[in-house]
């Protein structure tokens, strides 16, 4: 099936003597922040009335094995609850990440080509992207309870053995903290900008290499918590999060863990030392952001093979 008609790939054949840039498309901010408000949500219906009743617990000198039996019976409950609702929640966040980007990339697409590809953009591997990233947000949703009420036992344990909790809290503190409003609003907002940003990533790597185009060159927000900027918030790099500072700008391959930092596609080197060989936006709450070269040319055999 031909998705591009002969007067669009006479277009297309117009801008064939330089490589095109298009506007970035940033992972949808609506789509972070309604994900992170029903997380939050679900956490003030199951986990926050359940580490309120451990509070009381405490405060009622409940021994350490009745803390342990409640907190049994409570986390098979929580994980119950979770898995059912991380279906629903999975579903409404990665259709609302999928119809975003999609538009926000046929927009651009259309905007740096003077054609309209929406069809090419519209591509079976898709599925796979979004089954595959919202796996990986569902397993994450449901390994919540188990990470907070696993932390609340720890600090029993510990608190038993007469072990300093952290920042020299209570018991009763600690258990606040974990269970508090600030704690899960916090979590709730890193696992949003993590997985949103994440299968972002994923779905502009599927519908650009669906066009035929496999580089792009690696954005960063350009402020002072982008990862290895010189006297920013996190000058070192770590092994989860690499020198983001250095890749910006620099052009890259989403099938390969390759870089060049000039435009002619001719001279390829291996990025820096300590980086990990990922794609953008891949890292432990990366925010980077690909800028997509438009391979004319790819994009012509694409619309012509069908």
């Amino acid at each position: 099936m031909i998705v591009l008609d002969y007067i669009d790939i006479k277009k297309l054949q117009a801008h064939t003597r330089r490589p095109k840039r298009m506007r970035p498309v940033k992972p949808p901010a609506l789509a972070e922040r309604e994900l992170k408000q029903r997380l939050e949500e679900l956490w003030r219906r199951v986990l926050q009335p359940a580490s309120q009743t451990i509070m009381q617990m405490v405060k009622d000198k409940a021994t350490p094995q009745q803390i342990a039996d409640y907190i049994d019976v409570v986390l098979r409950e929580a994980e119950d609850i979770y898995g059912f609702a991380a279906n629903d929640i999975v579903w409404r966040w990665k259709a609302d990440v999928d119809n975003i980007t999609r538009a926000a990339m046929q927009k651009s697409l259309t905007a740096s080509l003077g054609v309209d590809v929406r069809a090419m953009l519209d591509t079976p591997a898709i599925a796979d992207a979004l089954a595959i990233g919202g796996q990986e947000m569902a397993d994450l949703i449901k390994t919540i309870p188990g990470d907070l009420l696993g932390q609340v036992a720890s600090a029993v344990s510990k608190n038993f053995r007469g072990e300093e909790l952290p920042e020299g809290r209570s018991l009763l503190q600690q258990i606040q903290f974990l269970g508090g409003p600030g704690y899960s609003s916090r979590h709730a907002r890193l696992v949003a900008r993590d997985q949103t940003g994440k299968l972002s990533s994923l779905l502009q790597m599927t519908r650009q290499q669906s066009i035929g185009c496999d580089e792009y060159w690696w954005q960063t927000v350009q402020d002072n918590r982008v990862v290895g900027l010189p006297g920013g918030k996190y000058p070192n790099p770590t092994k989860l999060h690499g020198n983001h500072y250095k890749m910006q700008g620099l052009l890259c391959k989403w099938s390969d863990p390759l870089v060049f930092s000039s435009d002619d596609g001719r001279t390829w080197q291996k990025r820096y030392d300590g980086m990990p060989k990922t794609s953008v936006g891949i890292d432990i709450q990366c925010r980077c952001f690909p800028r997509v070269k438009l391979d004319i040319n790819a994009i012509i055999a694409h619309a012509r093979a069908g």
